[in-house]
């Protein structure tokens, strides 16, 4: 009797697991498509290659794809099929749907479920989003949770069958709610409600993995509220530029004369523009390499001091429009060979940090100090200013992808991505090295990076 009623709540809670992951996935490729509609209208192709890839993270998914009406995958998450056209029967298949729809498909190896959905712009259909679905990992996921739940059960009918109903009340009260709070906050979690935090108070296994869990959420929302920061902000980076070159672009096409000199800035200010678009653009792409690990070192000897004073020198003109200069100090040996990097890479290090310190500095507030000291293991550069400070939380969190602070001491906004010190520290952790930062609020910032000496 037990066996039976335990097989019927198997099959029961299979069951639903199967329809709610179901409808949970048709409901994110709404949310896929909107994105796709919108990045179409705008050309954006940043935007779907980005939040495709992210969609693709799904271990259940094994490609995510945007095919056009004349059957070219113009975006796919696997690069094999970018660009080819697909007009055969399963191609077809895509196009001819008029609503979102799912099929399997079964081959040789595996079984595949596909969901499409169709993207249109008024009457005309823009493109179709496809997504496959590893059947077996979905399958297995859900089995992984029912063995959850259903050993959860079983132990809970050994415990109400050897202490009685008092003791099924107690473990209720003391084991059971503490475990549904978990599984509900992680369903939470699943289901992008990053605020979701767990309360209670106990000190053990289940208060340690409730306070662990707090902490992870905590983390997701950061990251969370980082991309959509960066979203926003390199939406403006972009649109900005693009809105300035297309208003001088219509002027021109409209026959303005908008003579000589200023027909000469405003092809300057284009300029600037697409300066800026290129090196948003760039950011995002470094870091996409760094995480990747596709980030190419070209290693040999160099002097850290001589980077160091040689990038001093180039970036001296922007300390002096803000009245202040950017001084060295050092106790290596001028052209001493002690570090084995990419000089470039490393370059682009000092760089950041320096264009940092000189952004956040209020004007005439102090120099900038570069320092290189030595040990007996690395070299460590250190770019020292007396700007506002940061307080703890800043300091635990400046080093994410996209996050930056957004004012200075006068309130004034920070340009930026956010992208630069996610940058230098995928830069130097490829190196076998170090970077961190000290900092207290009203006593300045200082950013350290550690490098091991060339024969170290």
């Amino acid at each position: 009797m037990l066996a039976a009623l335990a097989l019927m709540l198997w099959v029961s809670e299979y069951r639903y697991l199967i329809q709610k992951t179901w409808r949970q996935e048709s409901s994110n490729m709404d949310k896929l498509a909107g994105v796709a509609k919108e990045a179409i209208i705008t050309k954006n192709d940043f935007l779907v290659v980005y939040y495709f890839k992210e969609y693709k993270r799904n271990p259940m998914v094994k490609s995510v794809a945007l095919q056009l009406p004349d059957g070219q995958f113009s975006v796919h998450t696997d690069t094999r099929f970018m660009g080819t056209v697909r007009q055969d029967a399963d191609g077809f298949w895509a196009l001819s749907i008029e609503a979102p729809a799912m099929r399997h498909v079964k081959d040789a190896q595996e079984n595949i479920r596909e969901l499409a959905a169709p993207i249109y712009h008024g009457a005309e259909k823009l493109a179709v989003v496809r997504v496959e679905y590893y059947e077996e990992i979905v399958r297995q996921l859900i089995l992984k949770e029912l063995y959850v739940i259903m050993w959860g059960l079983v132990w809970v009918g050994v415990g109400v069958l050897l202490i009685g109903f008092f003791g099924a009340m107690l473990l209720a009260l003391t084991f059971t709610r503490p475990i549904e709070q978990l599984v509900a906050a992680v369903r939470s979690i699943g289901e992008g409600k990053w605020e979701k935090r767990i309360d209670m108070e106990r000190s053990d296994e289940l208060g340690y993995l409730a306070t662990e869990f707090n902490h992870m959420a905590k983390k997701l929302e950061d990251l969370y509220s980082a991309q959509q920061f960066f979203v926003r902000s390199l939406t403006h980076d972009l649109g900005a530029p693009l809105a300035g070159i297309r208003g001088y672009v219509d002027l021109w096409h409209d026959g303005v004369d908008l003579g000589s000199e200023k027909t000469q800035q405003a092809l300057a200010t284009m300029r600037v523009a697409t300066d800026r678009m290129k090196r948003a653009l760039q950011e995002t792409l470094d870091l996409f390499k760094i995480r990747a690990g596709r980030m190419q070192l070209s290693k040999k000897p160099f002097s850290l001091r001589d980077l160091a004073a040689e990038t001093v020198r180039i970036l001296a003109p922007l300390g002096d429009a803000r009245k202040m200069k950017i001084r060295v100090q050092s106790s290596v040996n001028n052209g001493e060979m002690d570090v084995f990097a990419d000089r470039d890479k490393i370059s682009q290090v000092i760089t950041n940090l320096i264009s940092n310190a000189l952004k956040y500095t209020p004007q005439g507030a102090g120099d900038i100090l570069v320092r290189i000291m030595k040990n007996e293991k690395a070299t460590v550069l250190c770019v020292a200013d007396k700007g506002p400070g940061m307080t703890d939380e800043d300091q635990k969190k400046i080093f994410l992808p996209f996050y930056r602070i957004q004012s200075d001491a006068a309130g004034e906004k920070i340009p930026g991505t956010g992208l630069g010190l996610a940058i230098a520290q995928g830069i130097v952790e490829a190196h076998n090295g170090r970077i961190w930062v000290e900092s207290q609020l009203g006593k300045g910032t200082k950013f350290y990076f550690a490098l091991p000496n060339e024969k170290s």
